[in-house]
């Protein structure tokens, strides 16, 4: 090795002598990367190991009782390998075929992040186990006359009946015991199954040597042994169950829940058990024709003998197929089918490697092992003889018994109900797999259509993404933007969702600021025309606040077909500019169903309105009233719109109230719009309302295109983010993951569509009303406005805020600064009891959630989803 003050250009001259022989190390690594992927097969191997290892012992458990039993006499050895095989003919096997279920449900619940199913899954496969118990030891008891009835002889079918008897209670045991390990191992629980399996097996060696060698219980003792190792085992799975901390996701104790989930295991379950018996029945009815052959003591013993060896072959086989179905069914889960192929092939491999170590050493050492079934030279010598066709099927069946175990799985998923189809609530079509450029994860994002009228081939685009922890439980927020005709997907990379887009808008970086940290997140473009929604119908583009909030209750309903989880979930509504109008239209909507309602209801939470359009008319008006609180118009200048734009106040607002405005009036604004921002049109001052001190984005996408950042920073926010998401979203590869321009259609994609044609009358509705009758219901509403807006200026939404609470009688309760942690005062608060909050944002602009986006997020954290201690944060005066 170099000594560690090698020069710099001693390395170069190293490093360019040494890319020779590195590129043929790279050729030569090439081949196994080829043949094996070996970063898939080594976890496969860890993965696996224990599980062959705990298959082994258990298997071994009833294994050794046949061997300390066998070396009593040829007849015990005869009775207990018919014994033991007509218990894994009609029992075990069952057993483990019945806990295949919980591969699948537990495996891609815990894939899809649903934890707390995997223990009411756990609960209604053990309700089935037990159920099954009894019917099979009903069975068990009559033993003896169904052997003699299958031609078996009276004496070793006597002894067996003995036998398999005192097996009884370690069946019950041994069904909850397979159900607790697909339970543990779906979520890749592995060294404790274990130590679970070999303490109970050592055990199992003491008292079974001690029983069979030093009492008088030596054959009956062998049997009873088996059945306490067995419940030894399950009492230790179900307190490390109970008790570690690992599991207070997935296990929340007993629930009367489990009993909902009964027939859908079962739909699973069954077919599971029927594949794994038709697999056993296959060996073990070999034991059973041995019995009518001659000699039947011997030749029942020698194919028992053969059949319980391939068991412990298949249990290595079976260790690899357990470790491929759960890697299929995560992999699916979380909606990597590319990935369960892959994890597929590599354990087919793994399976011939493994199968040819095993055939290897039964081939050296076959003497060895029959010696522990019996001493019987005769028999040793015949398992001789039937060594090299026990190879062979060795072989054989190692393969076939990884294809099955993945077949097992695929067959399964044609018995899943629909709402498992899409994994517990969550269509896989829609699942994006990942973005372009994005960074990696640990929650999922979906996309996709809801089709709101099929006639008229009209269509609302969404993205759905889930909280970053614990989605099942926490609340569902629906994000809405204005425009009217922006998109609320495209709205979603400014701030509240998870994502941004890089400097150069071919990539994304994360959000840290997220939404997804307190609730899962719904965007939905709406109305129709915004981002990808779309309609078919050219006379749907003229659109209203009524057929838009018709097309968005629609859509909820067909939603939540999709997303079943969430229909009784906590929901808050939330959006931006004219989503001041969409969000109280939907909620009010959504109230009316439930005082209609008998049975669901949807539970709304509260509201969230950022710089909402609530009084159209008085917030134009506003404006004016802001730029001279700046002083960036003089009083002649506000005085004169005043004047010529008279005749609508917040006494006499109404959604008919002057629909155009004056042509002196539109003089006067214009006026002095050319005055306070110093430009030569009107149309290029308009476009600093967004943000009255900061300077928009150059819009120059060649820059972008080329490959190169474009960023502009103005008082820590880079204004050029919108922009960079209008080109990201224009990306081919990007609508590709989307699943976004279903229509294939080349136009291209805008923040704001300008083809829509929105009602004037319906732009000008007072939603003070609405307002009122929402909060008459007991919902709290959050308003925040950001100080640097003059689209819809804090002076106007106040003004707004104030006559809402002089109608409903709400008196001021908090009139005082507020902070964002322990920063500098972050704006004033308004608090109208626990039902109306009004707060300022310091240096927002007309879109809170991207300007100020840590402001954003403590108003919704701290505000919206815990308004009781709003009285607290309003304490720490500024």
């Amino acid at each position: 090795m170099a000594s560690s003050n090698t020069s710099l250009d001693s390395r170069a001259l190293l490093s360019e002598g040494n890319d020779h022989s590195h590129d043929q190390e790279e050729e030569e690594g090439r081949w196994w990367k080829n043949v094996l992927d070996l970063e898939e097969a080594k976890n496969q191997v860890w993965f696996s190991l224990p599980m062959i290892l705990t298959n082994v012992c258990y298997y071994s458990i009833t294994l050794v009782s046949v061997m300390f039993a066998g070396h009593v006499g040829e007849l015990e050895l005869a009775g207990t390998t018919l014994a033991n095989s007509w218990a894994t003919v009609t029992g075990f096997a069952f057993m483990i075929g019945l806990s295949g279920a919980l591969e699948t449900l537990c495996g891609q619940g815990f894939g899809a992040k649903i934890y707390r199913k995997l223990g009411i899954y756990l609960q209604a496969s053990c309700i089935i186990s037990f159920c099954f118990a009894v019917i099979i030891s009903i069975l068990w008891f009559y033993t003896e006359p169904i052997l003699i009835l299958l031609q078996q002889d009276a004496q070793i079918s006597k002894t067996a009946a003995s036998y398999i008897t005192y097996l009884i209670p370690g069946l019950f045991a041994y069904g909850f015991v397979q159900n607790i390990l697909r339970f543990l191992q779906t979520q890749s629980i592995l060294m404790p199954l274990v130590w679970f399996s070999v303490i109970p097996l050592g055990l199992h060696l003491g008292i079974v040597y001690s029983l069979v060698n030093w009492t008088d219980h030596r054959f009956k003792g062998a049997s009873l042994v088996a059945s306490i190792s067995l419940w030894i085992s399950l009492l230790l799975l179900a307190f490390y169950v109970f008790l570690a901390k690992k599991f207070e996701q997935t296990w929340q104790g007993l629930s009367f829940e489990s009993f909902h989930y009964i027939l859908d295991n079962l739909k699973l379950a069954l077919p599971s058990a029927a594949m794994v018996c038709l697999e056993y029945w296959a060996f073990e009815l070999l034991v059973l024709l041995a019995g009518l052959m001659p000699n039947s003591e011997v030749t029942t013993s020698l194919i028992a003998m053969c059949v319980n060896t391939e068991a412990i072959a298949y249990m290595i086989t079976y260790g690899l197929s357990a470790a491929a179905s759960t890697r299929v069914s995560n992999e699916l889960g979380a909606g990597n089918p590319i990935r369960a192929k892959n994890a597929m092939v590599v354990t087919l491999k793994l399976s011939v490697l493994l199968a040819l170590a095993v055939v290897l050493i039964l081939a050296f050492g076959h003497n060895v092992w029959a010696g522990f079934f019996s001493k019987s030279s005769e028999i040793i010598h015949k398992f001789a003889s039937m060594t090299p066709l026990l190879l062979i099927s060795i072989t054989i069946d190692s393969f076939q018994g990884v294809l099955s175990g993945f077949m097992d799985r695929l067959n399964m998923l044609s018995f899943l109900p629909s709402r498992l189809v899409s994994v517990n609530g969550f269509p896989m079509d829609d699942l994006i797999n990942k973005l372009p450029g994005q960074p990696d994860v640990n929650f999922r994002q979906f996309s996709g259509y809801i089709d709101v009228d099929q006639k008229a081939g009209r269509s609302l685009f969404y993205y759905f993404v889930e909280a970053e922890k614990d989605p099942m439980n926490l609340p569902l927020t629906i994000w809405l933007t204005g425009g009217p005709g922006c998109s609320s997907v495209g709205d979603a990379f400014l701030g509240v969702g998870p994502f941004i887009a890089n400097a150069n808008a071919h990539g994304l970086k994360r959000n840290p600021l997220s939404w997804i940290r307190e609730s899962n997140l719904l965007f939905i473009d709406s109305p129709i025309g915004s981002g990808w929604s779309y309609s078919n119908t050219s006379s749907d583009y003229q659109v209203g606040d009524d057929s838009t909030n018709k097309d968005l209750l629609t859509f909820i309903f067909q939603w939540l077909e999709k997303y079943p989880n969430f229909k009784s979930r906590d929901l808050y509504l939330g959006g931006s500019s004219f989503a001041g109008h969409f969000i109280p239209n939907f909620a009010k909507g959504l109230l009316d169903y439930n005082n209609q309602s008998s049975t669901f209801k949807f539970n709304i939470k509260g509201l969230i309105l950022g710089n909402p359009v609530l009084r159209y008319k008085l917030d134009t008006l506003a404006t004016y009233e802001f730029l001279r609180s700046r002083g960036m118009i003089n009083n002649e200048m506000h005085q004169a719109i005043v004047k010529e734009c008279n005749g609508v106040d917040e006494g006499n607002y109404s959604d008919s109230a002057m629909i155009q405005w004056s042509k002196s009036c539109v003089e006067a604004m214009a006026k002095a719009e050319l005055a306070a921002f110093n430009v030569t049109s009107v149309g290029l001052a308009m476009a600093r309302h967004f943000d009255v001190y900061r300077e928009t984005c150059d819009q120059n996408w060649t820059v972008l295109e080329s490959g190169n950042e474009l960023t502009k920073v103005r008082h820590g926010v880079d204004m050029c983010i919108p922009l960079r998401g209008d080109f990201y979203f224009n990306i081919p590869e990007v609508q590709k993951a989307f699943r976004g321009n279903r229509t294939n259609l080349g136009y291209q994609w805008q923040g704001c569509f300008d083809g829509l044609n929105f009602s004037s009358t319906d732009k000008n509705r007072d939603m003070l009303p609405v307002l009122k009758q929402i909060l008459q219901q007991s919902i709290p509403i959050t308003i925040m406005s950001g100080d640097q807006d003059a689209i819809v200026p804090i002076v106007g939404t106040l003004n707004h805020v104030q006559k809402l609470a002089e109608e409903m009688n709400l008196k001021l309760t908090k009139n005082e600064g507020w902070k964002n942690g322990k920063k500098d005062g972050a704006g004033w608060m308004y608090s109208y009891g626990d039902l109306l909050t009004f707060m300022t944002v310091k240096g927002a602009n007309h879109h809170v959630t991207f300007s100020k986006p840590s402001k954003a997020f403590f108003i919704f954290k701290n505000i919206v989803l815990n308004p009781s201690i709003k009285i607290a944060i309003a304490d720490k005066v500024v």
